[in-house]
């Protein structure tokens, strides 16, 4: 044998044999092998388990189900743990148990409760083992809340009164009734009345007479122009 073969990479190995503490962890099955009972009447199938998330990604997790024994109890809790993996990884669980459905069971992803199995003589480490199967964990990414945006102040923006029409003020500014002398509304007897309405259309003619009335006294009278003669020749 060459001096330089190679047994296998030690930084692969294991240095301690410290248990994980107890929990839930996603795994899947590494290596599956059909082995013989120790009394050679019986088989099992020896599962080496690894954890593939979380801080203990990489470690070792073993587990013996057994498909062939004496004891009834002993296959009836092996099948029943293969049903629950099964059933973990998604599939159907139902039906016959065949060699090539437990092959097919390495690297598919499940969940487990993992506890702690400890010897009581003392004369073995402590280990883990699998309580229960489950479907895979789903470790969902944290949810950022989104920066509160500041609303842009509101401005005020002016909004100029609405005008109303020349006539509509007229008519909301004009009397009701007039307290003038109008011939034309004299009461009973040829007495004029001073308590009835003016009509809107002989009130408006009033108004408009008044105002040209004020604006010819406010205007200068223009000189008349002498016959026959410029301005600058008079």
């Amino acid at each position: 044998m060459n001096q330089d073969t190679s047994f296998g990479n030690l930084d692969s190995v294991e240095d301690s044999y410290d248990v994980i503490p107890a929990g839930d962890y996603n795994l899947r099955a590494v290596d599956i092998e059909l082995k013989d009972t120790k009394a050679g009447n019986g088989k099992y199938f020896g599962v080496q388990f690894e954890v593939i998330d979380g801080q203990h990604s990489g470690r070792k997790i073993f587990n013996n189900f057994n498909v062939i024994n004496q004891n009834p109890q002993a296959v009836e809790i092996g099948l029943k743990e293969i049903k629950q993996w099964i059933a973990a990884t998604g599939q159907h669980a139902g039906g016959d148990l065949t060699l090539s459905r437990v092959y097919a069971l390495e690297g598919k992803p499940f969940a487990a409760k993992v506890g702690i199995k400890q010897d009581k003589s003392g004369e073995r480490d402590d280990e883990n083992v699998i309580k229960r199967y489950k479907p895979a964990l789903t470790q969902a990414a944290p949810v950022q809340a989104a920066p509160m945006q500041q609303a842009a102040p509101v401005q005020q923006q002016y909004q100029p009164a609405p005008q109303q029409p020349v006539q509509q003020a007229v008519q909301q500014q004009a009397p009701a009734y007039s307290n003038e002398y109008n011939p034309n509304m004299a009461g009973l007897g040829g007495k004029p009345s001073r308590n009835e309405p003016l009509p809107q259309e002989q009130y408006y003619a009033q108004q408009g007479q008044q105002a040209l009335a004020e604006m010819a006294q406010q205007q200068p009278v223009a000189e008349p122009v002498a016959q026959g003669k410029m301005p600058w020749e008079q």
